[in-house]
């Protein structure tokens, strides 16, 4: 008897990876120096030229649990709030001269959080935490602004 077998699915296309880096708010060039490689590799990756290894699989697989889990603090942190406010940064650095357990990622990570906080909660007033209107806004860390 002849055993067939289909061969296991690629655990992420290079469209997928693309689509969830794009929806993290990652450029190529963060998230390669994140995954310790070179950006070409990331792009052979997205263009489907080779295949996205299973390691970097689950780094995206853990960057997406932790993106999420922001996105649920900041939907958390407006719940209780009459007038809904979030604060996002502005700058990478504005990010790391903060510290904080954002540190680590682009402003551009926080502001996608932001993004898909406001699908679910239209009418969110939205300031960056350099105080452009000049008013304390929900950041979802628990300090309040």
């Amino acid at each position: 008897m002849t055993d067939v077998r289909t061969p296991a699915p690629d655990p992420m296309t290079g469209a997928a990876l693309r689509c969830t880096r794009e929806r993290l708010g990652l450029t190529t060039r963060w998230l390669a120096d994140h995954l310790d490689v070179n950006e070409r590799s990331l792009h052979r990756w997205e263009a489907g030229v080779r295949r996205v290894p299973r390691g970097v699989c689950a780094e995206i697989e853990r960057l997406q649990t932790c993106h999420d889990e922001l996105v649920q603090r900041l939907d958390g942190a407006l719940s209780a709030m009459s007038e809904p406010r979030l604060v996002t940064w502005r700058t990478d650095a504005d990010v790391s001269s903060a510290g904080g357990p954002e540190a680590g990622y682009p402003a551009s990570w926080h502001r996608a959080a932001v993004a898909q906080v406001l699908v679910h909660r239209p009418g969110t007033r939205v300031a960056y935490r350099d105080g452009e209107d000049g008013e304390r806004s929900a950041d979802g860390d628990g300090d309040g602004g």
